[in-house]
């Protein structure tokens, strides 16, 4: 909270007047670590609730009549948390190798395997009769599409504040 507040102080003390170059270099790190702080607190939030469903898909799994239902589903829930805790901080740029591996290199890729995953459970369970329980089996399809909503909001606003390093102008006061 101290971030916060020393940011917000700084941006509301600016004058209209041009910023000098170690200001501008100070303000866009405490955006950056006000930005990695918040993502923190979002996605630790979030794996907090995408935890929550599992339990009730090993019971399904293992004391009901759905277990290949239920074991996707727990897949897509923790492709949900991997993809939310560690997609977009991993440097797939090192990654070598045949021709049909290079689909490894864009995070969407992932992103849409885990979706279309969780809407297959969720299709094929609709397809049934319609009980209470299949309204369980939509929330690895809500969680996997938040997670990739998260996941794209996460790297927008990354790659913003990396946007304003390129904005910095030169200028140095007395």
């Amino acid at each position: 909270m101290p971030r916060k507040r020393q940011a917000a102080r700084k941006i509301a003390n600016l004058d209209v007047a041009p910023i000098d170059t170690d200001e501008q270099d100070e303000l866009i790190d405490l955006l950056r670590l006000e930005s990695i702080a918040t993502n923190r607190l979002f996605i630790n939030c979030f794996t907090v609730l995408l935890l929550i469903p599992i339990p009730l898909f090993v019971h399904i799994k293992y004391y009901r009549r759905l277990p290949i239902d239920a074991l996707l589903s727990i897949t897509t829930q923790v492709a949900a948390i991997v993809n939310l805790r560690y997609i977009h901080d991993v440097n797939f740029e090192g990654i070598t190798g045949h021709q049909y591996l290079k689909w490894l290199k864009d995070p969407r890729v992932f992103c849409s395997i885990m979706n279309t995953i969780g809407i297959f459970v969720a299709w094929r369970r609709w397809e049934f009769v319609p009980e209470a329980i299949n309204w369980l089996f939509f929330t690895p399809v809500i969680s996997s599409i938040t997670s990739t909503l998260v996941s794209y909001w996460i790297t927008g606003l990354s790659g913003d504040i990396d946007g304003l390093e390129k904005l910095k102008y030169k200028y140095k006061s007395a």
